[in-house]
């Protein structure tokens, strides 16, 4: 039987899971997702997007650049999601969001040169 992980938003108004871990985990120090989370970093979790699941609730979702779109939850407004064209058939989540988030070991750092 796979593991599964799951998450939520601070209010609990959205909660999701997926079967497994995640296919990476890194450090973004991207200006985009400093400015979106107000963190000089975010800690990521990639999935396929096929695996998630929400079982309470759905995002709301924003464009904060061309085919980029970040989704947060509406009640209590946390991020929650990245979804770009580089990795069409993927999806970022916050690895705060998760249960577990504080057992993540991001494997490496992009965009820290910003």
């Amino acid at each position: 039987m796979a593991t599964v992980t799951k998450g939520h938003c601070p209010c609990r108004a959205i909660e999701f899971e997926f079967d497994g871990g995640p296919d990476h985990t890194f450090h973004c120090h991207c200006e985009s997702c400093r400015r979106a989370a107000s963190s000089p970093l975010i800690t990521w979790i990639t999935i396929a997007k096929s695996k998630l699941r929400f079982s309470k609730g759905k995002s709301v979702y924003f464009t904060s650049s061309p085919g980029v779109s970040r989704g947060f939850c509406g009640t209590c407004g946390s991020p929650l999601t990245y979804e770009g064209p580089k990795h069409p058939d993927d999806i970022d989540l916050y690895a705060a969001a998760l249960e577990a988030g504080t057992k993540i070991v991001p494997a490496f750092h992009v965009y820290a040169d910003e």
